[in-house]
Order: C-alpha cells, then sequence, then structure tokens
C-alpha cells in the first residue's frame, strides 16, 4: 500500500509539474505568433537605476560566510538593536527600501540580498538551496556581525527560513515579524485540505521544471515582474517606474531566476509529504512573533495566518486591509506602524 501512494504522489506531482510546462509553452507560443520575436527579448540594462545606489537607503556591504559571499544593505547606528530583513520572490534587498528609512533613528536595519539573490554569490545545483542552508545563512549573517541575536523581519520566502530560524536558534531571535508568509510546517499541512491552496501554489509545480520557467519569466522582458507588481490596483499606485526598472535590472540577466528558482526546487519532497494526512506536532515557536498580512494576497489562503499564529507561544496578527501578497512595499505606513508598535517596548541596547 505504502509503494502505490508513493507512486501515486509522484505521478500526481510530476504531472502537474508537466501539465503547467505545457501551458506555459503554448501561451509562449502564441505571443510569438501575435506580437513577434520581441516577445523573447530582454531589454539591455547594463547600469542600475539610481534609486539602487540612493544613499538614502542606507551603505552597501559584502560579508563572507562559510559558503557564500552576501551582499547587503545597511543603515543606522551600529550600537542599536539589529533587524535583519529577509525578502521573498521575486524580491532583493530593495523591496525593504520603505522600512530601511523608516526604522534607521532607531535601529541598526541590514538588508540582504538572500543566496542565489542579486549581488549575492550564486552558487550552482539545486542543493545549495536546502532548508538547512538557508537557516544556516541566518545564523552564520547575525554572527557575523558581531551580535547574538536579532529583531528578524521577513517576507514570503524569506518568513518560510525565518519560520525555521527562531524555531532552530530561538536564543538568536528577540522578535520575529512576518509578513505575508505562512509557518512551512502549516503550509504544508493546509495544502494537503485545500484545494483552494492547492490551486493557488499552482506555479511551485510549473517551476519543478528545469530551464523553462527562468525562460518563461525572462521572456517579454521580464514580465514576471509586472505580473507580480502590477497586476493589482493598488499596486499601480505604490510602484513607481523606477521601482519597476530596478527589479528588471536584477532579474533581467541570463540566471538571475535560477538560484531563487532553486527555494522552490527543494521543497517539493515536502509538497509530496503534504498530500498526505499528516499527523504529527508541529513545534511550537517561543519567540514573539507578531504576523502582518495583506488581505487581497492571490498566492496564499487567510486561513493560513490563524494556523501560523496557533503554532505561537506568543502571537499578535494583524490584518492589512486591501494589501496585496507584497504587504511591505504597496502598504508601508501602515505595515511600519504596526512594527512600531509591537517593538515599542523592546529595549534599543544592543
Amino acid at each position: 500500500m505504502g509503494v502505490w501512494m508513493l507512486l501515486l504522489k509522484l505521478a500526481l506531482f510530476y504531472g502537474l509539474c508537466t501539465f503547467y510546462g505545457i501551458v506555459a509553452l503554448v501561451k509562449l507560443f502564441f505571443q510569438v505568433v501575435f506580437n513577434g520575436r520581441t516577445t523573447l527579448e530582454v531589454k539591455a540594462r547594463p547600469n542600475p537605476p539610481n534609486c539602487l545606489n540612493d544613499p538614502n537607503l542606507g551603505r552597501h556591504n559584502y560579508i563572507k560566510l562559510k559558503d557564500v559571499k552576501l551582499h547587503y544593505v545597511e543603515t543606522g547606528d551600529r550600537s542599536k538593536s539589529l533587524i535583519v530583513c529577509l525578502h521573498g520572490f521575486p524580491e532583493f534587498w530593495y523591496s525593504w527600501r520603505h522600512q530601511l528609512q523608516e526604522f534607521k533613528k532607531d535601529f541598526w536595519v541590514v538588508a540582504v540580498d538572500m543566496r542565489g539573490y542579486g549581488d549575492s554569490d550564486k552558487p550552482t545545483g539545486v542543493g545549495s538551496y536546502t532548508s538547512e542552508k538557508l537557516v544556516g545563512d541566518i545564523e552564520e549573517l547575525v554572527s557575523a556581525l558581531g551580535r547574538k541575536s536579532c529583531v528578524v523581519m521577513a517576507h514570503d520566502w524569506g518568513a518560510f527560513v525565518a519560520w525555521q530560524f527562531a524555531t532552530k536558534y530561538p536564543e538568536m531571535v528577540d522578535r520575529l515579524i512576518v509578513m505575508n508568509g505562512p509557518h512551512p510546517a502549516v503550509f504544508h499541512r493546509y495544502i494537503a485540505s485545500s484545494l483552494r491552496q492547492f490551486y493557488k501554489s499552482w506555479y511551485t509545480f510549473f517551476v519543478q521544471i528545469p530551464f523553462l520557467p527562468e525562460f518563461v519569466f525572462r521572456s517579454n522582458d521580464v514580465s514576471l515582474i509586472n505580473r507580480s507588481f502590477l497586476s493589482h490596483p493598488k499596486n499601480k499606485l505604490t510602484f513607481c517606474e523606477h521601482d519597476i526598472e530596478a527589479y528588471k535590472y536584477t532579474f533581467g540577466s541570463k540566471g538571475a531566476f535560477t538560484g531563487p528558482l532553486h527555494y522552490y526546487r527543494n521543497i517539493g519532497k515536502f509538497l509530496l509529504d503534504g498530500l498526505d494526512t499528516n499527523t504529527s506536532i508541529i513545534s511550537k515557536v517561543k519567540v514573539p512573533v507578531l504576523i502582518i498580512w495583506g488581505t487581497e494576497d492571490k498566492y496564499l489562503c487567510k486561513e493560513l495566518v490563524q494556523m501560523s499564529s496557533d503554532v505561537c507561544e506568543q502571537c499578535t496578527v494583524r490584518m492589512v486591509k486591501g494589501a496585496t501578497h507584497f504587504v511591505q512595499q504597496d502598504s508601508p505606513r501602515i505595515v511600519n506602524q504596526h512594527v512600531h508598535e509591537f517593538l515599542k517596548d523592546f529595549s534599543l541596547c544592543s
């Protein structure tokens, strides 16, 4: 019975991967037919837009860890408490531009390009992007910055890593702030029982295919960026042209998507496990947690918020009405207010 169930899961998993791959190819084919070869082109961007070198956002630095060299932007007083910001997909340090400016007065804020992203190293191979390595990077980063602990502020995939980091190294996390990113174990359990979430996560299956997702995402001048950040009316009011150019500059080069997509390619086995009923107990998160969630998230179901809160010993939830998945970018004023309230009684001594 166990062998047949495994074969069924594998057939379902790879069947979905193949199906979404065919759909993407057919769509791309018709785009080329109707719009010509320009569909496959990416505009040359030899120089970064000025916003990426804006001194008001902070100073650019690199730090060498055991396996990789990470790029980060820092601002604020190094003598104050540290906030480490972890971005999601398809993002990089710039997704925290509003928070870098907001919290530099009271904190030392570090927004990192996670491994595989932006100006950080991009090791080859799916095995270079396991959860163990991603969590290990944050542990090494905090230590290399000369701190024993910090506030972790994370979104999407960064939140996935942050939840695991807080569980494995609770002594290194003073406070955990996650934005539109559920606890990974909760997500794996929920997707097994929710057809709605299963449908919302279609892209997770598509990106398991090698090479094709990278090609599709770069096509039509990195069209994934437009679909991600400009598909909702609220986004069009909060993402400026230079913001979109910053993302296209970062993800427009060949190979820029491969590392980020390897994150997803490492969760395939978790999704397979999640397709069965999971009765194991999820370890409680012991550190104080703030969950901020945009209500118009088209990738994640709202039910994940309460389910993630339930695995925390101490959790505050703040829903941001009308905000999208990219809540810290499209509703920065409200998000920053919630973060200030959560940290108001936090000691500012390092």
